[in-house]
């Protein structure tokens, strides 16, 4: 066997080319989760700044959130590009992971059978819980966020038309308020992020404990042959794939069916 083909049959987990190219992931991960971090602190001094001017009429406070909003807009100018670039080049890695993976896969299953394929399959498991996670984690912060716009919006609205009825700049905030409310809720409905995150959870979850059963030989796992667990592993792991797409469909439809009916007040049940 020539020392490429010898370094292709090798398991994802031990191959010196996967293992480098999850450190170069985790890197830009951590890189990109420091340039969302700047502009998440100054949004968040910003409200700050908004809120006690509003609170207190201080003149300062409104000079500060005007200061920190030319800050955040200096940030999305100066970092949003790099951002996006940094984002391509993670993407760019993610899909060489997945090609280097499955260049393993065929490699194996061309020397060994269909057993080795399989057993490729059950070595990228790990990886796909820890994707459909992220997932969720990122679905789970969108909704938050959305929901944060709704209820800090929702609260600061009276505030603001009282304070409107002498200051022309807070009649401006006012109307932008009942925007941002109206649009995060919109979006939040349309979009359906946590049912989608829940969706993403519960599939990474079904995996793991399918994982875990299968190594440790329990539940429906008991007293079979290594190639019987495989190959049940596999296919326990292909329905709740297809229950997981299945309700990713749902939702898309349950979209599509509920917006045209808002002008009508609302859809039917």
């Amino acid at each position: 066997m020539s020392a490429t083909n010898a370094s292709a049959s090798r398991p994802a987990e031990s191959d010196d080319q996967v293992l480098e190219l999850r450190e170069q992931i985790r890197r830009k991960k951590l890189g990109l989760t420091v340039m969302r971090a700047i502009p998440g602190g100054l949004v968040l001094l910003l409200a700050v700044f908004v809120v006690l001017a509003i609170v207190t009429g201080v003149r300062g406070f409104s000079s500060g959130a005007v200061l920190v909003g030319s800050m955040l807009l200096m940030s999305g100018l100066l970092i949003g590009p790099e951002y996006y670039t940094e984002k391509d080049a993670l993407l760019a890695l993610t899909s060489k992971l997945r090609r280097r993976m499955a260049h393993l896969a065929r490699t194996s299953s061309r020397e060994q059978g269909v057993g080795a394929q399989r057993f490729a399959y059950r070595a990228m498991i790990p990886d796909q819980i820890e994707a459909y996670r992220l997932g969720a984690r990122k679905l789970r912060r969108t909704h938050n966020f959305l929901q944060s716009v709704v209820i800090v919006g929702s609260i600061s609205a009276s505030a603001l038309v009282a304070f409107s009825v002498e200051s022309g700049l807070m009649r401006v905030a006012a109307v932008v308020n009942t925007l941002l409310v109206g649009l995060a809720a919109t979006v939040s409905t349309y979009f359906k992020f946590k049912e989608r995150s829940l969706n993403h959870q519960a599939f990474a979850d079904t995996l793991e404990t399918e994982l875990r059963a299968a190594e440790l030989r329990i539940g429906d796992y008991v007293g079979k042959s290594d190639d019987a667990v495989l190959e049940q592993l596999i296919a326990r792991v292909e329905s709740a794939r297809a229950e997981h797409n299945l309700l990713e469909r749902q939702l898309d439809q349950a979209s599509e069916v509920t917006l045209p009916t808002l002008p009508e007040g609302g859809s039917e049940r």
